[in-house]
């Protein structure tokens, strides 16, 4: 052993918005999660309406430590906010809930919340 210390570079990365798709059958749309807890997620959407109550399959992958997390959500609640009335512009967003959430993946979301430093349940 030397007693040279070894540099450790981190390299900071913005931890939202994450890249997601949603998919319901065979159909697949692109998504960004601007929120992510145990409980679920709020994301952005593209076009795609979502209506409350239906179940998706959501998949992405956690920043950082490159995990996967694929599961069912179900649509809480839905969010429209007009950008620009001429060019009838709309930002669409949803809350969606995690639905029997595997422990793996639970302990995956959590490990990513502390490591940026939000509030976990």
């Amino acid at each position: 052993m030397s007693d040279q210390q070894v540099k450790i570079v981190k390299k900071k990365v913005r931890p939202y918005p994450i890249a997601g798709t949603l998919e319901k059958e065979t159909v697949k749309s692109e998504v960004e999660i601007i929120f992510v807890n145990v409980q679920g997620a709020i994301v952005r959407l593209k076009n795609q309406i979502l209506h409350v109550g239906m179940y998706y399959q959501i998949v992405f992958e956690i920043p950082v430590t490159h995990e996967f997390v694929n599961t069912q959500v179900r649509v809480l609640k839905t969010y429209d906010k007009t950008l620009d009335i001429k060019s009838k512009s709309v930002e669409r967003m949803a809350e969606l809930h995690f639905q029997d959430l595997t422990k793996e993946h639970r302990t995956r979301i959590f490990a990513f919340t502390n490591a940026i430093g939000q509030e976990s349940k």
